[in-house]
């Protein structure tokens, strides 16, 4: 650093260079060949583009640490927008170890694996207010119909006749038995049944709703603390409603009125994890 005689720090001219600075590259498309081509010169580019080809550095870096346990989560609207069999063929290649995904994103997945279809929305050509009447959802440029919708949820509620009204459940076993369902019903793909098949665990956000439905308040406690269970949901007009409130008066730091609703003839208590 220099200062000049009147204690003024000089600024300096440096090159870059002697600093270890790391120097960008121009874009050359002739001499890209491949995406992975294409990937590594963007990462040596700026913005959007680097911050691509560095994210593409860091997953290759995973996949190959085999002991790296690599969890993939998702959010959006990625399966109506037909991007589900990339997160298939990541499953399937051996890329991801878990998956966490929104319910929405599940279930569009779902919709899709059954054979119904999503229609492009044109901004500017069509009214949603008449779409609404005609049975039609918009997700951003994406057309869903609510019939879709409508048959998934019948399909829906056979299959949770498969499990023990007294059985405690998450979205990882729920998911599961929907993957099993389109095995035995489709020949189409989708995230749920991928994973199934491919030994790696997929789960709906992280919601597990336990419903008041065991006498055994003790292993009601113990699913609680040992955080398999994120919500009990209880009718008013159950009896044991009265010994979630006594828990609710006695842990607190366990377990805590979340919602009630006198009309609805609800209350839910969450649970601390």
């Amino acid at each position: 650093m220099k200062i000049n005689k009147e204690g003024i720090r000089e600024s300096e001219m440096r090159d870059g260079f002697e600093d270890g600075f790391e120097p960008l590259e121009s874009l050359d498309l002739s001499k890209v060949k491949n995406f992975n081509d294409l990937a590594k010169a963007m990462s040596k580019t700026a913005f959007g583009g680097r911050a691509l080809g560095e994210a593409v550095d860091v997953f290759e870096a995973m996949i190959k640490d085999k002991d790296c346990f690599v969890v993939l989560t998702l959010s959006g609207a990625m399966t109506p927008a037909k991007m589900g069999l990339i997160v298939c063929d990541m499953i399937d290649h051996g890329m991801v170890n878990a998956v966490v995904s929104t319910g929405a994103l599940m279930t569009h997945g779902f919709v899709e694996a059954q054979g119904m279809t999503h229609f492009k929305y044109k901004f500017g050509e069509m009214d949603d207010r008449e779409l609404y009447y005609k049975g039609y959802d918009r997700i951003y440029d994406i057309i869903e119909l609510e019939k879709n919708l409508d048959d998934t949820e019948f399909i829906f509620r056979e299959i949770m006749k498969n499990f023990n009204p007294d059985e405690v459940l998450c979205s990882r076993v729920i998911l599961e038995m929907c993957g099993k369902w389109l095995k035995e019903n489709t020949d189409a793909d989708a995230i749920i049944y991928t994973s199934l098949y491919s030994e790696i665990y997929a789960y709906s956000e992280r919601k597990c709703i336990a419903p008041l439905s065991t006498t055994n308040h003790s292993k009601m406690i113990t699913h609680m603390l040992s955080n398999e269970v994120d919500f009990v949901v209880a009718h008013p007009a159950d009896s044991r409603l009265s010994w979630l409130l006594d828990q609710n008066e006695e842990v607190p730091n366990i377990l805590t009125i979340e919602y009630k609703d006198d009309d609805l003839k609800l209350t839910i208590f969450s649970v601390a994890n």
